[in-house]
C-alpha cells in the first residue's frame, strides 16, 4: 500500500472562505498564539520550577523562625559562658599571689590543725596546658608533707580544693604511723594555674 503525502494548500484555502469565517479563524489563531505562552507555558513548564522556589523560601522562612526563637536561648547561654569564663580567670593566681602561695598553704594548714612539713616547688607540671592556652596561661606543680590525724588531713584537702584561687589537688596518699597511731603522714601533690603577666 502506498501512502500519499498530501498538500495542504491554505492560500486557496483561506480564499475559499467567507469574510465572517476568516475573521472567526484569525481570531482563534491570535487566541492560541496568546494562550500558549501565558496560560500553558505558565502552567505546565514553569509551575514545577515554582513549586520547588516556593518549597525552599518555606525551608528558609521555617529556619528563620527557628533561629529567632533559638536566640533568646543562645544569648542566655553565651552570658553564662562568659561568667563562667569571667570567673575562672578571676580565680587563677597572678604572679604577685604565686610568691604568697606558700603562706596561703601554711594559713590553711593552720586552720585545719595540720603540720606542714615541707613545700617543694617541682620541675614538671602534673599537666601541660594545650595550645595556643599555653601562651596565656601555664600551671605550676608542688608536693607538700603533711602531718596531722585522718581527719584534719581531710579537712585540709577540702580546703585546698574550696580555696577562691584555683588549686587543684592531683595526688593524696597517707602513712600511718606506728609510734603515733593518731597522728599519720601525708603527702600532696598540687597544681595551681597561673596567668601569666601581659596577656
Amino acid at each position: 500500500m502506498d501512502l500519499k503525502i498530501v498538500k495542504f494548500d491554505f492560500q486557496a484555502y483561506w480564499r475559499g472562505l467567507g469574510r465572517r469565517d476568516q475573521i472567526r479563524l484569525s481570531v482563534f489563531v491570535i487566541c492560541l498564539v496568546v494562550f500558549i505562552p501565558f496560560v500553558v507555558w505558565p502552567a505546565w513548564i514553569l509551575r514545577p520550577y515554582h513549586q520547588i522556589q516556593m518549597k525552599e523560601l518555606k525551608e528558609r522562612v521555617n529556619l528563620a523562625k527557628a533561629q529567632i526563637q533559638q536566640e533568646p536561648k543562645l544569648l542566655a547561654e553565651q552570658i553564662a559562658y562568659d561568667s563562667l569564663i569571667q570567673e575562672t580567670q578571676a580565680r587563677l593566681f597572678t604572679e604577685k599571689e604565686i610568691q604568697g602561695l606558700l603562706g596561703v598553704l601554711a594559713d590553711l594548714a593552720q586552720k585545719s590543725k595540720v603540720v606542714l612539713l615541707s613545700s617543694q616547688p617541682q620541675t614538671t607540671a602534673s599537666e601541660e596546658i594545650p595550645a595556643p592556652y599555653d601562651k596565656k596561661y601555664h600551671s605550676l606543680s608542688y608536693l607538700l608533707a603533711l602531718e596531722g590525724g585522718y581527719h584534719a588531713l581531710s579537712t585540709f584537702v577540702s580546703e585546698v580544693e574550696n580555696h577562691p584561687k584555683l588549686i587543684r589537688v592531683d595526688d593524696f596518699s597517707v602513712t600511718p604511723r606506728e609510734e603515733t597511731p593518731g597522728v599519720h603522714v601525708a603527702e600532696l601533690r598540687l597544681s595551681v594555674f597561673q596567668r601569666r603577666e601581659g596577656t
